[in-house]
């Protein structure tokens, strides 16, 4: 049973089991209306107002919104696929059309993600379509060790238009970015919802707007909403989230074409300053082998520490050596980027390059790798087939096909792996993982791996789930978190380990965190006032009632609560709804002189 849940007024838990969005409106079609001459012109303070009166509760606003919210804030009613989503609206002053589109406005909103990362469960970004393949490509690189959604949105007609496809793209990014903790930065559009470094513009007209050629769907947008959970990536890093701010814009792209001249490579290659270039070349990455000078100018270029990436111009595909026509790059120094994308290139050169505690050579052997999911590579799995249990099952099903086989791992393998957690037995989940198993798995309450190992005290099972890309915002059907698991056990080891990989309280209302605590003072459960402490929770937070953990000690008595609380930050001059001191209720079990 959640904590929440035993402690927690009805309609106060139904505030915290709200899900949490901001929304940032950059700009883009999906806000503009028409001026005098019919042309689509962007207009401040419209949009807010526009999804406001389309989807906001207004009943539920009146309750749980204190004023200054009601001109930044909207909630959604409880959606088939979660609880209420809470939404804090920010609009950039001006905005900005997406053909304007510049680092700093990456930085920003990069930055404004950060300031409030911990206050919310997902991020959509409002954005112009015809540069937001190459900010979500920018993002995925910029957002480090990330665990929670961010997704990119817009539309082809604006909202103000009878058929605009905004509504259901804004409402779509909403859904998922609350109730699917899937730790990327997305790009929704229409009926999917793409990996950011894998999107690209395909159309300037129709609502299917963008692609991903080289990679399927992360989410597709159907009458369920259907997860592809296995091509999911995880920060394998233990740290908590953060921006890289120094991306270096100095890169260049070269197009070729038949008959482009040397002069006009010698133009971008011998530009002062480019420390990059972005190589387009034909096919699986062909070069003409019959200008011999214009492998000697790559050469040349490497050698003066330029890097240099090798992509397709087709939409789909892979650079690769298979003919003589690029054998020369490689020896002249070129990388190949696999199939990566352009817009995905560009913007993991401006990463790589703005990494100056990297060497050449470490930034060179960067490049090469795949970093958020950019580039394809082909895993080193076994086959479904080759584990027993899932053999034998099959067998005994007379399923015959891959695609009939997963599925029935995919359905067997979350309870495996929840029990490998609940007794924690490592080489059972190491194998379990080496057979395919989503480790970042979920029983039918929502509960994690996570969650089993944090409960049972597991530290080593933590860990390794921790490494291996495990989410700590991942929340159940009662609304815990793995923290709140670990709090529950008082794990103060494990607790510190999911604090330090970025878990925190802040999706909880203060005033249930406050109750918690007044209901450990009051029955002098210092360990576990320990647990809360270690996991973020301020000791002065008060409960409904006005009272602290101070407070409720000292009117029982409880020396003990009453001296750790005094030693770990309690503020004994903080009064209750009474006017009253914790000194004053101590005076009256003689313990005043604690304080």
């Amino acid at each position: 049973m959640s904590l929440i849940r035993n402690f927690s007024t009805s309609s106060q838990a139904e505030a915290d089991s709200s899900k949490k969005v901001l929304v940032l409106y950059t700009g883009g079609t999906i806000g503009m209306k028409r001026d005098t001459n019919g042309s689509y012109v962007p207009v401040q303070d419209f949009l807010f107002n526009a999804l406001k009166d389309r989807f906001h509760d207004y009943e539920y606003g009146q309750k749980f919104f204190v004023d200054e919210e009601q001109n930044s804030n909207f909630v959604l009613g409880s959606t088939k696929e979660g609880s209420r989503i809470h939404v804090k609206f920010i609009e950039y002053d001006p905005l900005v059309d997406s053909s304007c589109m510049s680092y700093d406005i990456w930085l920003r909103i990069a930055n404004d993600i950060k300031a409030e990362y911990e206050n919310f469960d997902g991020f959509v970004i409002l954005h112009g379509t015809d540069t937001m393949a190459y900010t979500a490509s920018a993002l995925s690189f910029m957002c480090e060790n990330l665990g929670k959604p961010i997704i990119l949105t817009g539309s082809q007609i604006p909202v103000i238009e009878l058929r605009s496809d905004g509504y259901v793209n804004f409402i779509s990014s909403l859904i998922v970015a609350a109730n699917y903790c899937i730790p990327e930065v997305m790009l929704c559009f229409d009926s999917n919802v793409y990996r950011g470094c894998r999107a690209v513009k395909i159309d300037t007209g129709a609502f299917a707007a963008f692609d991903s050629p080289n990679l399927s769907p992360l989410v597709k947008l159907g009458f369920k909403i259907q997860v592809n959970w296995s091509s999911v990536t995880r920060s394998r890093e233990m740290e908590k989230f953060k921006v890289f701010t120094n991306m270096c814009t100095n890169v260049a792209v070269i197009h070729l074409f038949p008959s482009i001249t040397l002069e006009t490579i010698k133009a971008v290659i011998l530009s002062e300053g480019i420390k990059g270039i972005v190589l387009q070349t034909f096919g699986a990455g062909n070069i003409p082998t019959n200008q011999t000078q214009f492998v000697d100018l790559l050469k040349e270029a490497s050698e003066r520490g330029i890097l240099i990436v090798n992509v397709t111009q087709c939409a789909k595909g892979s650079v690769g050596r298979y003919y003589a026509a690029s054998e020369g790059l490689g020896e002249a120094g070129v990388i190949p980027g696999g199939d990566i994308t352009l817009e995905a290139a560009i913007t993991k050169l401006m990463y790589i390059l703005g990494q100056e505690n990297l060497t050449l050579e470490q930034k060179r052997k960067l490049m090469k790798k795949n970093l958020r999911g950019e580039v394809t590579i082909v895993p080193k799995t076994d086959s479904p087939l080759n584990f027993e249990l899932i053999a034998l099952m099959a067998k005994r099903l007379s399923l015959s096909t891959n695609a009939e086989i997963e599925s029935l791992r995919d359905t067997i393998f979350p309870d495996l792996i929840c029990t490998a957690a609940k007794t924690g037995n490592l080489s059972s989940m190491a194998d379990l993982k080496e057979k395919g198993g989503n480790l970042s798995c979920f029983n039918k309450e929502n509960r994690s791996p996570l969650h089993i190992a944090a409960r049972s005290g597991y530290y080593d099972m933590v860990l390794y789930l921790l490494k291996e890309g495990a989410s700590v915002h991942q929340r159940d059907d009662n609304n815990c978190t793995p923290l709140i698991d670990a709090i529950s056990g008082n794990q103060l080891d494990i607790i510190d380990a999911l604090v330090g990989t970025g878990a925190s309280l802040n999706y909880m209302d203060a005033d249930s965190i406050g109750m918690h605590l007044c209901s450990l003072a009051a029955v002098d459960n210092v360990k576990a006032l320990e647990s809360w402490k270690r996991a973020g929770a301020d000791l002065n937070t008060k409960d409904y009632m006005g009272s602290t953990a101070l407070h409720v000690a000292a009117n029982k008595g409880h020396e003990e609560a009453v001296q750790f609380l005094l030693r770990n930050g309690a503020n004994p001059k903080i009064t209750d709804t009474n006017g009253r001191p914790a000194k004053y209720y101590a005076a009256k079990h003689n313990i005043g002189h604690l304080f």
